[in-house]
């Protein structure tokens, strides 16, 4: 009788954990897209984007690499079969609507195994702005999948999202716009002294106001 408790025990720890434990696999699908013939690369730009991003957060994350899911591009696809054939857990998928100068990105973050959503989204922005969206894509995902970060993860995730704020500003080209972005770069490497990227943002600030 002892022994069959414990197995009771175990099984119920273990069934309570497979429940209850963070996602651990994602795939991210090519973003389908609605817009004029030079604007065909942003679907694939943003989904490689964030499949980088997603990459860096945590070791403990495993995300399809590009390459892998490029076969989906263009497809209408059924998820389960997506999550059988990349074993993931979650599947992302995306479709955008680009206008003259503005976006709109349509999102769902599915969970395959309880075949739920667990979260979604209708951003619109300008396309100028477009970084930005990405990283409030990356973000609500990482915190939808139960991700924790570690304190030293938790600052370099800060300062790549100040980084990107940078560019974002510094791709805007007015002098309110260079300045906003040297803030930006400085606040980043205020957290990580060590950020290559930040210190080359800051550099073409100033070789901009410069000119």
């Amino acid at each position: 009788l002892i022994v069959l408790a414990s197995l009771v025990v175990l099984f119920a720890a273990y069934y309570y954990y497979t429940l209850t434990r963070p996602i651990d696999s994602i795939a991210v699908l090519p973003f389908s897209i609605t817009a004029e013939a030079d604007a065909e690369n942003l679907g694939d730009d943003m989904t490689e984007q964030i499949i980088y991003s997603l990459t860096k957060l945590s070791p403990n994350l495993r995300v399809v690499p590009f390459s892998e899911v490029r076969r989906y591009k263009g497809q209408q696809v059924d998820l389960q079969q997506v999550g059988r054939e990349m074993n993931v857990r979650a599947v992302l998928t995306g479709r955008i609507i680009k206008g003259d100068d503005n976006v709109v990105v349509s999102l769902e973050l599915v969970d395959l195994r309880d075949r739920k959503t667990l979260w979604g989204d209708r951003l619109s922005t300008k396309f100028s702005d477009i970084l930005l969206v990405s990283e409030n894509i990356v973000s609500a995902v990482s915190q939808s999948i139960g991700l924790k970060l570690s304190a030293g993860d938790e600052k370099k995730r800060e300062a790549e999202s100040l980084y990107v704020k940078g560019r974002n500003a510094w791709n805007k080209r007015t002098g309110d716009a260079l300045q906003q972005a040297i803030e930006f770069f400085n606040q980043a490497i205020a957290i990580d002294p060590n950020y290559g990227a930040a210190y080359a943002g800051l550099a073409d600030c100033y070789n901009m106001l410069v000119v």
